[in-house]
């Protein structure tokens, strides 16, 4: 886990370049090049979502159950980083040789995830029923998110080999973002916050029987979105998208409802978490905007409206989760909480706010969303300065502080701290 957080933590750092990079474009103070605006999009999720997903997504899947931490698998780490390294080079550049390559890689990466992903789960034995805890079952999510991850990286890449009309994919673009943004990322979050809610407010959620519902029809509701666009059937999109829609309710008034009822406290992590879903359900009111292609500003909001869903959606769950993670690692003894703070709070939610007002305007656009990208990098600086500052201290630390542990002993004591906090997860 712990060298995807490190990775995780410089994509998000990357992403604070890019995010300046966007609004100095946009004002025409730097000149623009081919490729930045889908740089952007993949700093933050193949860059910083990917590597949280392949750092946590097997000690989730193992511990839980109660088992121990699984072994870094450096093939899967080289292979990932390697493939984002390629594409972080080829996307700028438009190269279709780099794009190619750097997505074949990482498609081989996420498929060899998925088979650890199965391997533990089919491996770990069945728990007498006094012992099996009351949290709901997550792993479906994760299964399921990185397998639409597949299919979106195919879809991605085959923009470069033609793969779209051989396939008979009659909107690559489209099946490529739908299978990342409803398939991997939103299973992947739904997934993520649903185990670690307990350790994040310290109740449970309100109706565990309802998350298996809620799974199946974000699950069949991506299917929806995914094979609409592939087979051309605006009714399967729009299907798609209200199963889709409706479960994420589900799930959600599944987190807020605790948090509404006061049985945990508010803080800016969760907040985070909460209103970036207003922000999710943004296709949803634009929709029949979109599909069927009503007038100017559907075209606006189509072709410029990722950015919310990027940096409004995505980005402040990071801002949550990412800190969580680091706590963990560095302070397997101590309580940890979500990030984030109430200044990056109010600065990404302005941002998001200032981009939605551009998408309906034309006098004043360009500078309305230049504001938007500089309060999303600002948003980005107490976040950051939070994370480097804790990886200081840890170095400091390491280096003013003798080895007095084998390594053996060291990773036993390591497994009996995750294993105290397992109930919590």
């Amino acid at each position: 886990m712990r060298p995807y957080l490190l990775m995780a933590v410089l994509y998000l750092s990357l992403a604070a370049v890019t995010a300046l990079a966007a609004a100095l474009q946009i004002i025409d103070v730097i000149p623009f090049f081919s490729g930045l605006r889908w740089l952007r999009v993949h700093i933050i999720t193949l860059g910083g979502l990917t590597q949280l997903a392949f750092g946590v997504l097997p000690t989730l899947a193992a511990r839980r159950h109660g088992e121990g931490q699984p072994r870094t698998r450096w093939d899967i780490w080289l292979t990932l980083n390697l493939g984002l390294l390629i594409l972080m080079i080829g996307i700028p550049l438009v190269n279709n040789v780099l794009i190619i390559t750097g997505g074949s890689l990482v498609f081989t990466a996420a498929g060899l995830l998925v088979y650890d992903l199965v391997r533990l789960w089919r491996s770990q034995p069945a728990r007498p029923i006094q012992q099996v805890d009351e949290q709901p079952e997550v792993r479906p999510f994760y299964v399921a998110a990185v397998s639409f991850l597949l299919v979106g990286i195919l879809a991605g890449t085959g923009l470069w080999f033609g793969w779209g009309p051989a396939l008979g994919i009659a909107a690559p673009i489209e099946v490529h973002v739908h299978s990342n943004l409803w398939g991997f990322t939103a299973l992947l979050l739904a997934g993520l916050i649903t185990q670690l809610y307990p350790a994040l407010t310290g109740t449970s959620v309100a109706w565990k029987k309802l998350v298996a519902p809620s799974f199946w029809g974000m699950a069949i509701g991506a299917t929806g979105l995914v094979a609409g666009p592939w087979m051309e059937v605006n009714a399967l999109t729009v299907g798609g998208l209200v199963a889709h829609s409706l479960a994420t309710a589900a799930l959600l008034a599944n987190w807020a409802t605790p948090i509404k009822r006061k049985l945990t406290p508010k803080s800016p992590g969760l907040l985070h978490i909460l209103l970036a879903y207003v922000w999710f359900f943004f296709p949803v009111v634009v929709a029949p905007l979109i599909v069927f292609r009503m007038g100017e500003t559907a075209n606006e909001i189509s072709g410029s409206g990722g950015p919310i869903l990027i940096y409004g959606w995505i980005l402040p769950i990071l801002y949550a989760l990412l800190p969580y993670f680091l706590q963990r690692w560095l302070r397997p003894d101590q309580p940890a909480k979500a990030g984030g703070t109430w200044a990056s709070l109010l600065l990404i939610q302005a941002g998001s706010i200032v981009f939605w007002v551009s998408l309906f305007v034309t006098t004043g656009q360009s500078t309305l969303r230049a504001a938007a990208y500089g309060l999303w990098l600002a948003s980005l600086v107490p976040v950051l300065y939070q994370l480097w500052g804790s990886l200081k201290r840890l170095a400091e630390e390491s280096e003013g502080s003798p080895v007095i542990t084998s390594a053996p002993k060291q990773r036993d004591r390591e497994n009996v701290d995750l294993k105290k906090q397992v109930l919590n997860e």
